[in-house]
């Protein structure tokens, strides 16, 4: 006999005779929770079900009316529907038929060889709804010569097989899709301003021609720059800040679902999950000529998700290697303090009829520029202020560029 509950083989002997039972384990599959298709339509029957005992299968129902049946373990019944019928058959195989009986009594090979490709059946009829399949599961029962090991008798042995619809299988995509911001040093040129806070030891203007031969960036892809040994002059990298951002989701219609946690998709309510953005958070600063600056810092990371939507924020700010500070300094004697430019960006993920949808805005310190990119795509720069800008502080926090 062949059963869907446990692996098991049992034997029973008689004078004569060898009862061999077989058994199938189940194997339950994962699958999301959309809405059962309306009342009255059974097509498509793809999804998990379960029968009396709790037992989870999964079914797979073709264009062409054929259909799988997998079980927990990944047994397989294939067959096809015609009408409200379903008829489907598994080949028993060396894992199906195991090796030992439930007394720990190894078999022959030579038996087991005799019972693989024998076929057991489920035969059953599908409600009206397709909410339910009334099915009959039919395997048998062999006697053989303990001796020889041939099958003396075969007998079918039918069983009632309940199943009840369960979770329809999700038909989403998924998509993935990054979001770039970089914070870069463009042609300053004639746009210097002016520091009107007493003497300074360097001159803004020779300041700021320095650093257009530094740096004039203009980053017109959202790609993360090389790192170069310490002290080898080379400007490899096109910014000062960068930040960035991976998130993969699902889309299926309008619903969206974050493939991190899916389980957080439990109301239309906003509520704080910052600590899921984290992970696919990424970052770096420039190098400037031979120096490297120190990592930055994110900060105010929010991360809001519906039923509909993946509204997102985060910040992210830098400061200058300590000798460039030192330079900065020089122009403004009375700040010493170090300067921390900074972007942020906020922005929603939705899905629609023709797929994902994107949006996110960015702003930032007044120096320097700002570019925003979406899946590798330029979507909005913020151009940067006079260079005098780098000296003017945030009155909510000092040591950042307001």
């Amino acid at each position: 006999m062949f059963e869907l509950n446990s692996r098991k083989l049992s034997v029973s002997i008689t004078a004569l005779s060898l009862l061999v039972t077989v058994v199938l384990p189940p194997l339950r599959v994962s699958a999301q929770k959309p809405p059962r298709p309306p009342s009255g339509q059974h097509q498509p029957l793809s999804g998990e079900w379960t029968d009396e005992e709790g037992r989870v299968y999964s079914l797979t129902q073709q264009a062409d009316k054929q259909v799988t049946l997998r079980t927990q373990t990944g047994e397989e019944f294939k067959g096809s529907i015609e009408g409200n019928k379903i008829k489907l058959t598994h080949k028993l195989n060396e894992r199906t038929v195991g090796k030992k009986s439930s007394a720990g009594e190894p078999f022959t090979k030579e038996l087991q060889a005799k019972l693989v490709g024998q076929e057991v059946s489920i035969q059953g009829t599908i409600s009206p709804d397709g909410d339910t399949i009334d099915a009959t599961y039919i395997d048998f029962d062999i006697e053989a010569d303990p001796q020889t090991q041939a099958i003396t008798k075969r007998t079918e042995r039918r069983e009632r097989l309940y199943l009840t619809f369960r979770i329809v299988m999700s038909k989403a995509q998924t998509f993935r899709a990054s979001f770039v911001v970089k914070s870069y040093i463009a042609k300053i040129g004639k746009n210097v301003g002016q520091i009107d806070r007493g003497p300074a030891l360097v001159d803004l203007l020779s300041l700021a021609v320095a650093t257009d031969a530094k740096f004039s960036e203009n980053p017109l892809s959202d790609k993360k720059g090389r790192e170069r040994p310490p002290l080898i002059e080379a400007h490899t990298k096109d910014y000062r800040l960068y930040s960035r951002w991976n998130v993969s989701f699902t889309c299926e219609g309008d619903k969206i679902g974050f493939i991190s946690n899916p389980d957080v998709l439990v109301s239309d309510k906003e509520s704080d999950l910052s600590d899921l953005l984290a992970p696919g958070l990424d970052s770096d600063t420039g190098q400037e000529g031979p120096l490297q600056p120190g990592p930055g810092i994110f900060w105010d990371k929010k991360l809001n998700i519906t039923h509909s939507t993946i509204q997102f924020s985060w910040a992210f700010k830098g400061e200058p290697h300590w000798l460039a500070n030192l330079a900065l300094a020089a122009a403004e004697p009375s700040n010493s303090r170090p300067t921390w430019i900074w972007h942020r960006v906020s922005g929603k993920v939705s899905c629609g009829e023709g797929g994902p949808n994107y949006e996110a805005s960015i702003s930032g310190s007044g120096f320097p520029s700002h570019r925003l990119f979406i899946n590798g795509k330029e979507k909005q720069s913020v151009p940067q202020g006079p260079f005098s800008n780098l000296w003017v502080r945030s009155a909510d926090d000092p040591s950042r560029v307001k």
